[in-house]
C-alpha cells in the first residue's frame, strides 16, 4: 500500500501571489491615512481659546515675513505691532521646528514670504524665538484685531543707529541746495557776458 506524499514545505510557506498584490496597495493607503493622525497626535491640546492663549502667553506680536531659510521653517520677521512682551526689536528670527538638523519633524511650521502673522511663540526672545505647528501662531487677519490687549506695547522702536526721518533727508537737502547755487551762478555769468559790449 502506497503512502501519500507529504505537502512540500516550500509551497506551504509562500502566500499566493494574488494576496501579496492585494495587501501592498492596502498597506500604502493605510500609511497615507495614518500619517496626519500621527503628526496631529504630537500636539498636546490645551483646550483654550486663542484669546485665553494670547492673554497667558509671555510673547505675542504681529509681524511680516521678510526672509526664509531651512525649508521655509526659519523666518526673518519685521515686527509690526507688539501685543505682549517687552524689549522685542523691530526685526526678529522665528524658528518653526524643534530640530533644525532634521529634514522634517511632525510639528514643523513653515512660513510664507510677505505674509503677516500673529506670532505666539513658545519660547526664546527677545530677538530669536521658537515656534511650531502646535502654537496659536497663524496668518493675521482683521478678525483677530479684537484679541489685541488694551495695554499692548505697540510698534517697537527703530534699530539703534537707524537714521531718523530728518536725518535721512538732510543729505538730499544739501545736494538740492548745491545744484541751485551752481545754476544761479551759471545764469549770472551768462547774463554778465551778454551785457559786455565788444569794444570799437
Amino acid at each position: 500500500m502506497g503512502v501519500a506524499p507529504l505537502p512540500s514545505s516550500t509551497t506551504s510557506r509562500h502566500a499566493p501571489p494574488w494576496l501579496l498584490a492585494t495587501l501592498g496597495p492596502l498597506v500604502a493607503v493605510a500609511a497615507v491615512l495614518l500619517l496626519p493622525v500621527i503628526a496631529d497626535a504630537s500636539c498636546a491640546s490645551s483646550g483654550g481659546s486663542d484669546q485665553q492663549t494670547i492673554r497667558s502667553a509671555p510673547t505675542a506680536f504681529i509681524g511680516t515675513v521678510t526672509g526664509l531659510s531651512n525649508g521655509d521653517r526659519v523666518a526673518t520677521v519685521r515686527v509690526d505691532d507688539v501685543w505682549r512682551g517687552g524689549g522685542i526689536p523691530s526685526s526678529v528670527e522665528v524658528v518653526g521646528t524643534p530640530d533644525l538638523n532634521a529634514a522634517a519633524t511632525s510639528v514643523d511650521r513653515t512660513f510664507a514670504a510677505g505674509t503677516q502673522y500673529l506670532f505666539v511663540p513658545n519660547g526664546g526672545g527677545p530677538a530669536h524665538f521658537t515656534d511650531n505647528s502646535c502654537t496659536a501662531t497663524q496668518p493675521y487677519s482683521a478678525n483677530l484685531s479684537g484679541l489685541r490687549p488694551a495695554d499692548a506695547p505697540g510698534t517697537p522702536p527703530p534699530p539703534t543707529g537707524a537714521p531718523t526721518q530728518a536725518g535721512s533727508t538732510f543729505p538730499l537737502v544739501l545736494v538740492v541746495a548745491g545744484v541751485v547755487v551752481v545754476l544761479v551762478a551759471a545764469v549770472g555769468a551768462i547774463a554778465a557776458g551778454l551785457r559786455v559790449k565788444p569794444s570799437a
